[in-house]
């Protein structure tokens, strides 16, 4: 079954932004680009651990799906959002926390 993709934005935005086309179902993106330089946005649905390899394999190559964009598109600004499907004493969290860093990159709804 072939899923259409919808485009939703304000039409005045039309020209100012593009859409990232991917392989990754879970991850959807867009350029905009500012006078301010190019802004990424990010919307992501991560898997979920269910304790296994094969979830951490697939948590795994998401993030690294993830950071392709972000060079590739090599934007002045990134925002990523969505389901990490992580907390802090998730096992994902360590490799999370770590491509935030790489990326510097901040978790927003993190208490510190």
């Amino acid at each position: 079954m072939l899923l259409q993709l919808k485009r939703l934005y304000r039409k005045s935005f039309g020209d100012k932004l593009s859409v990232l086309h991917s392989s990754e179902s879970r991850i959807t993106s867009v350029v905009i680009d500012t006078d301010n330089g190019p802004i990424l946005i990010i919307n992501v649905y991560m898997p979920t651990n269910y304790g296994d390899d094969e979830s951490y394999e697939q948590y795994l190559d998401c993030l690294t799906k993830l950071e392709a964009i972000i060079v590739e598109t090599n934007c002045a600004h990134v925002m990523i959002a969505g389901d990490f499907n992580c907390d802090t004493n998730s096992r994902f969290y360590p490799e999370l926390d770590s491509f935030m860093i790489e990326h510097r990159l901040m978790l927003s709804d993190k208490n510190e």
